[in-house]
């Protein structure tokens, strides 16, 4: 299935989050153009096709690890202070919804350990074409 086929279906979930539904907070941490953001921080776009090549649903622990396999797929150090900044804003100052509860630090370390460990860096800069196919996507980040 290419890029384009698999987005389509993806943005057409009913739990799907569209950019005007993501609280500004959120917003504020996780997108690139925030002068706040942090390091892994990508857009909407990238960000659903990261969810389609990990094959992550749209659930907090999905969100939870994709967001942990962003990260540390850029850290330069294995835990750097932009894991214990994230992990506790995501614990205390996110909002309800998306606030890392339960199992979400567990599945954020999940995440960021697989990420961290990949020898493809960088996954959020990544220009997919849209015309690639997500199983050529998941070899090239040995997902899978």
């Amino acid at each position: 299935m290419t890029v384009l086929e698999a987005l389509t279906e993806w943005r057409k979930r009913d739990d799907y989050k569209h950019q005007d539904g993501i609280h500004w907070f959120v917003w504020l941490v996780e997108n690139p153009s925030s002068p706040v953001s942090l390091r892994g921080a990508t857009r909407l776009y990238q960000h659903d096709i990261i969810h389609l090549i990990l094959d992550r649903k749209m659930e907090l622990l999905d969100e939870c690890y994709v967001i942990g396999f962003t990260m540390g797929n850029c850290a330069k150090k294995y835990h750097d202070w932009r894991y214990h900044v994230f992990l506790w804003i995501a614990e205390n100052l996110y909002p309800e919804g998306y606030r890392f509860v339960g199992y979400a630090e567990h599945e954020f370390v999940r995440g960021w350990d697989q990420g961290f460990k990949k020898l493809r860096r960088n996954i959020h800069k990544h220009n997919f074409n849209k015309l690639d196919t997500i199983e050529n996507l998941r070899s090239l980040y040995a997902v899978g």
